[in-house]
């Protein structure tokens, strides 16, 4: 009977993972099933050529895959930002062949290979912004949609990533370069296109790790030379004195650009902190700001507490535990006690936190861990409120606070108010953000 059960949840996860794949979702933490073991109907891979996506069902004859007309629409919406621009190279997000690795970790990637782009002189369309104009999260991307893109950027190149795993510890990688002319109708012309393995991704080095230390290699694969020279990491500054306390903070471009990678990874850790858990934006909140430290040496425990807390949301724990070492004191010690699951030494943690940054982070992390134990919150809630007494994002904070609970309701005209306040409606009804 034991097994019958066993066996029919199995059936039902996969049906499940199955389903949420054709509807264009990534299964959203842990890698995709392992493909067939050895000497099980192992498919012949073509160098440059990505192997199948290892979860997507493919169609049967005359299927069509299911549309959503609201997310055609916000596609195009974010599409159409990119028209007036030029810019050398799109840069498609990177897709799945084989087992996936999840979006965050596909979102990091992405992001780095543009940095490197970038650092050579390269104009390079946002990666977050494209991905959303060609679908967001989706684990393929239609090439049709692609070149409508490339062609409005004004763009001279594409280059296409795609990543997975057939076997464990072992990622592929495959690049394609391809050029566009701009004065004709024709498809891109090939340029280069290369098939690479990398040995030793595993729960503390995570695959973006692992892509990250092989990226000039994988430049130079496709004809892109890189700098040799190696960059010199730099300090990442200090954290503000007080959270912010107002939205004008987010809404104006640039508003400090003075300010070091250790405050603008704050920055947006701070929003990701208050948005709803699982979720797409939430993911990209904390991506960019991992990215945001990209450049920053480890010398400041403050950096390696920020680095391990982010990935510490992205799922990532053994990492997370690895980056903060025997570092010591109630900020460590606390992030150390949620890392481990241990409420009490979190919770004692958290009362002797002065910083109100590390204080609101902690606290939310104590809280999320109160609800998981089904204990009672509401001591730790209050010390995570007092910090935004006053504050326009307190309203957000409570939100966040009880997202968990399950028996609260949060009120939603409050949340609103302060939209309405910080970002004008024009008359036609659209956000008018400065």
């Amino acid at each position: 009977m034991e097994s019958g059960v066993r066996l029919r949840a199995g059936w039902l996860s996969a049906t499940l993972i199955a389903l949420g794949a054709t509807l264009g979702c990534t299964p959203h933490r842990a890698s995709d099933p392992q493909p067939p073991a050895a000497g099980e109907n192992v498919l012949e891979m073509k160098d440059g050529t990505p192997g199948p996506d290892g979860v997507v069902l493919p169609l049967s004859p005359g299927e069509k895959p299911l549309e959503s007309a609201w997310l055609a629409k916000r596609n195009e919406r974010y599409a159409g930002l990119f028209k007036g621009t030029r810019c050398d190279v799109l840069l498609v997000p990177m897709q799945v062949e084989g087992g996936g690795f999840d979006r965050p970790s596909r979102d990091i990637m992405t992001a780095d290979f543009a940095r490197a782009l970038n650092s050579m002189g390269r104009c390079v369309a946002d990666p977050y912004l494209v991905d959303i104009a060609l679908g967001e999260g989706l684990r393929r991307r239609d090439p049709e949609r692609v070149l409508a893109l490339a062609r409005t950027l004004n763009a001279r190149e594409i280059i296409t990533i795609y990543s997975g795993h057939y076997a464990p510890g072992q990622m592929r990688v495959t690049l394609q370069r391809s050029r566009v002319d701009g004065g004709t109708r024709l498809p891109p012309a090939p340029l280069a296109a290369r098939s690479l393995e990398f040995a030793g991704y595993d729960h503390e080095h995570p695959s973006f790790t692992v892509f990250r230390a092989h990226l000039p290699e994988m430049l130079a694969t496709i004809g892109i030379k890189t700098n040799p020279a190696a960059v010199d990491k730099v300090r990442g500054g200090s954290m503000p004195a007080a959270l912010p306390r107002s939205l004008d903070e987010y809404l104006r471009p640039n508003p400090n650009p003075a300010q070091g990678a250790l405050s603008a990874s704050a920055a947006l850790m701070f929003l990701a902190m208050q948005a709803p858990r699982e979720w797409r934006a939430t993911d990209r909140l904390f991506t960019k700001a991992w990215v945001a430290l990209d450049s920053v040496d480890d010398v400041d425990p403050a950096v390696r507490r920020l680095r391990a807390r982010i990935l510490l949301h992205l799922y990532e724990r053994p990492y997370a535990l690895s980056l903060i070492g025997n570092d010591t004191g109630p900020e460590a010690d606390g992030l150390r006690a949620v890392l481990n699951g241990n409420l009490p030494q979190a919770r004692q943690a958290l009362a002797q936190v002065r910083s109100p940054w590390e204080k609101f982070f902690l606290g939310i992390e104590v809280v999320d861990l109160e609800l998981g134990y089904s204990r009672d919150s509401r001591a730790s809630t209050r010390q995570v409120l007092d910090l935004f007494e006053g504050s326009p994002f307190a309203p957000f904070v409570y939100r966040r606070l009880l997202e968990r609970e399950g028996w609260s309701l949060t009120k939603t005209r409050n949340m609103i108010s302060v939209l309405d306040r910080a970002i004008p409606q024009t008359t036609s009804g659209v956000l008018a953000v400065p």
